[in-house]
């Protein structure tokens, strides 16, 4: 094979539609689509992890609800992110100190670990063939700052009883052959998974004991009615609901009671999958562990069950990244973060690239809270969904029982005008500089 990419027509021909996700997929599920007229406690429109962990947590209680997702289960984010699982938020925890006191930010911590903990237990309960679950997650990092990041992580450990490994960089060395980082955060209780089997299985459990998911069911119009909300579908079907919780992640729709689009930003990132790595690549990156990086614009990466690389990079307000841009990045960036393989990158074939949309607010926390009366918001978890998401779930299942004193903590995080068009733009830029930012600390 040549090393120039643009020169192997192979690699644009009959392009790979799927994910490495969907062509490996352990599980399937199916639903139908919404048909008729149907009356319910509660409509959840979105059918990603916050979706279905609200649907299960409140089936708990017999609260009747009916899912409706406008394509497949887990068709967006959910089902096609890197496959991370690590408490926090997208803010960092310090940062949410220096914002709103260590007591209230300690409080929201909890709550993410709570999160945390649900997933995990639920990727427990699923066959580890299927989950793929393996922990620990490194956090690897670029700084010229090494005894003030030791010192945090330190003071972090002792506030929150946890037990990051801070690794310096001949540590570091044992899980990722890169010049680019100088240490590194380990964490074992952090893990790595497969997160479109994960939410197949969960969606097939509710299904068998609920029933009420529809897939391929879009939403086209709803309506306050008789003091709740009466939605419409694109195949004619009519929902009768007392209440409504949106949980579109980064592709909302500008509904009649909704102005998502007014509010958060759909970012962009992608992800681009190798083929099987030889033994000539043996040990350069950890097959234990999942990693990801501190730049602004950072990278996460990990080895699959089947060898491949497994590299997520980039994000983006404005456009969208094609297969053959995304697979040419991920190979440049491989040569960039590997240089000692680079020749050895040059020749490998990047067997799929896909992208996702995430929903942003300009806080970088999620929207959480009410927009009317009876109606819910549940979305905008960023590039850190996968505990969040149950997180989140679980206090908007309170404020349905009658108990929203959690839930006000997130108040202060209810996203404002994102600026329409000049916003996005002013989104693209930043990201941009951002990205100026990480190539001269690289350098």
């Amino acid at each position: 094979m040549g090393s120039d990419l643009f020169s192997n027509p192979d690699q644009w021909g009959n392009p790979i539609q799927n994910t490495w996700y969907e062509d490996t997929a352990g599980t399937s599920f199916s639903a139908p689509i919404f048909e008729g007229k149907e009356d319910c406690d509660t409509l959840i429109i979105g059918g990603g992890l916050a979706g279905l962990a609200l649907k299960s947590m409140l089936s708990e209680y017999q609260i009747s609800c009916i899912l409706l997702e406008e394509n497949t289960i887990a068709s967006g984010a959910s089902g096609m992110n890197g496959g991370f699982c690590t408490p926090g938020w997208s803010v960092d925890q310090l940062q949410l100190e220096n914002w709103l006191g260590v007591s209230r930010a300690s409080q929201l911590y909890s709550i993410s670990l709570a999160g945390f903990q649900w997933m995990k237990e639920l990727c427990q309960k699923i066959d580890s063939s299927i989950s793929q679950i393996k922990h620990g997650v490194l956090k690897a990092c670029s700084s010229n700052k090494i005894s003030k990041l030791e010192s945090k992580v330190h003071i972090f450990n002792e506030k929150y009883e946890e037990s990051i490994h801070f690794l310096k960089k001949d540590e570091l060395l044992q899980y990722l052959l890169s010049p680019r980082y100088d240490c590194g955060l380990l964490d074992l209780q952090s893990f790595q998974f497969n997160p479109l089997n994960v939410m197949r299985s969960l969606a097939f459990s509710i299904q068998s004991k609920t029933g009420k998911i529809f897939e391929n069911s879009k939403a086209t119009d709803v309506v306050g009615y008789k003091g709740g909300y009466r939605a419409r579908t694109f195949y004619g079907g009519v929902i009768n609901a007392k209440r409504l919780v949106f949980c579109t992640g980064g592709y909302f729709s500008n509904l009649g009671v909704s102005s998502l689009n007014k509010k958060l930003f759909s970012l962009q990132t992608s992800i681009g999958v190798t083929q099987p790595l030889g033994q000539n690549l043996s040990g350069i990156i950890s097959n234990n562990i999942a990693i990801h990086d501190n730049r602004r614009a950072g990278n996460y990466f990990r080895i699959l069950p089947d060898r491949r690389l497994l590299w997520g990079r980039d994000i983006r307000a404005i456009g969208m990244q094609t297969r053959r841009q995304i697979i040419y990045n991920t190979k440049e960036e491989l040569k960039f973060f590997f240089p000692k393989q680079a020749k050895i990158f040059d020749d490998i074939e990047v067997d799929y690239g896909w992208s996702g949309k995430l929903g942003y607010s300009s806080n970088l926390m999620p929207y959480l809270g009410f927009m009317k009366p009876n109606l819910f918001i549940l979305t905008g978890f960023g590039g850190h969904g996968m505990n969040t998401a149950p997180a989140a779930a679980s206090l908007i299942r309170d404020a349905i029982l009658g108990n929203r004193s959690k839930m006000q903590i997130f108040e202060d995080f209810i996203p404002t005008w994102n600026g329409g068009v000049l916003g996005r733009y002013a989104a693209e830029m930043y990201i941009r500089w951002l990205k100026i930012c990480d190539q001269i600390n690289m350098a």
